[in-house]
């Protein structure tokens, strides 16, 4: 298990796969505005203009449906639909995949690894008794991901599209029975019904276009993106070991900083293929050309053209993003992303540490009030 159990009380699996599920659902509800933000900053197209004209500059930063940044977005957004609660637009469909993703995860992670140190464990005694090498865990976390990738990959392609979708149809959350459209300045009223299967309205959408398969769209990326849990369970375990070797339970704090500095590794080197999952979930993107042509009196104009661009894999959206964008591109978002992902990996170790904890307490406590109980019905 990548966090540690408390005293010598032994979870099982599904019991560390729901402390992980409720650890991973509140990190993210704090911080859910910056998973927003960082889903709509990394699928938008990048504008081009020359940094000397400030009226261009001007119109850009007064465009509502353009972000500079994390902040920048977050303002537009309460901007544009005057709620609060329009920065927590599509949070249900984000922490179901969010739970989902994590249960799985912990739960076939505990499970592979049993399963590894019941066939592997003699062998590995004869090697310097390294159970658990960096290369081990990172193979263990591998596989438990590409497990998990097939379970929730429909949930985050659902999430992805309600988060970035521009249509009139799925781009709502209910705050007093209205649509608020994050890509437009409008708050349209519809019906509780309609708001309440947006979810699923998304999900026959996405059927209908492009099939069942539709839903796992970005499967390959994410499969490759196993990398990124990998790396971060495996740089906490090491991570662990150098700064706290002889502590078996953490403070809140040391889980906090912990895991923040495990997912920044981890974030950093997988940056560019999760840039590249958001473009292929979002499945279309304009980006606004600039055409050059000749007026009638033989001069040369640029005319700003809207283009559209469809990615079918990673290598599409790597080589998009490096011609547009350049080397940059490729870790186009990494503040938002940064900002979200870092945190929330911190919070989950942290909260799941102390649940854990809180969890063992509280089954002791239920033991001794058990016990306590038979003791008296054997006095009376």
């Amino acid at each position: 298990m990548p966090t540690s159990s408390a005293a010598n009380h032994k979870l099982s699996s599904f019991q560390k796969a729901a402390i992980g599920a409720l650890a991973s659902v509140t990190a993210s509800t704090l911080v859910y505005p910056l998973d927003l933000s960082k889903t709509l900053i990394q699928t938008q197209p990048k504008r081009k203009y020359d940094p000397k004209d400030k009226e261009a500059k001007k119109l850009l930063d007064d465009d509502l449906n353009y972000y500079r940044d994390t902040l920048d977005c977050i303002k537009k957004i309460y901007i544009k639909n005057n709620s609060i609660w329009s920065l927590y637009y599509g949070i249900v469909p984000s922490l179901l995949s969010t739970a989902s993703m994590n249960f799985v995860y912990f739960f076939w992670y505990s499970i592979i690894k049993k399963v590894y140190h019941q066939l592997l464990y003699n062998y590995k005694r004869s090697h310097n008794g390294k159970i658990n090498s960096v290369s081990i865990e990172l193979l263990l976390g591998i596989l438990a991901a590409a497990i998990c990738q097939l379970v929730v990959t429909p949930i985050t392609t659902i999430s992805t599209k309600q988060q970035t979708t521009v249509s009139d149809d799925p781009s709502t959350c209910q705050k007093q029975n209205a649509d608020i459209d994050i890509d437009t300045n409008k708050s349209t009223p519809k019906s509780k019904e309609t708001v309440n299967n947006s979810f699923f309205k998304i999900a026959n959408h996405i059927v209908k276009n492009d099939g069942i398969t539709g839903l796992w769209s970005g499967l390959k990326v994410s499969l490759v993106l196993t990398l990124n849990p990998s790396i971060t369970y495996s740089s906490y375990k090491k991570a662990k070991t150098l700064f706290f070797p002889k502590k078996k339970n953490l403070k809140p704090l040391q889980s906090l900083f912990l895991g923040m500095l495990a997912k920044l590794i981890a974030t950093v080197i997988t940056q560019p293929l999760i840039v590249s999952k958001a473009m292929i979930q979002k499945k279309e993107i304009t980006v606004l050309l600039n055409e050059q042509k000749t007026d009638s009196n033989g001069n040369t104009v640029t005319i700003p053209k809207k283009k559209k661009f469809v990615f079918k894999n990673f290598q599409q959206c790597l080589s998009f993003l490096y011609a547009s964008e350049g080397l940059k591109g490729l870790w186009k978002g990494i503040g938002p992303q940064l900002s979200k992902a870092v945190i929330v990996q911190g919070f989950l170790f942290m909260f799941k540490d102390q649940f854990e904890l809180l969890f063992i307490k509280l089954l002791r406590l239920i033991l001794f009030l058990r016990n306590k109980n038979k003791h008296k019905n054997i006095k009376v």
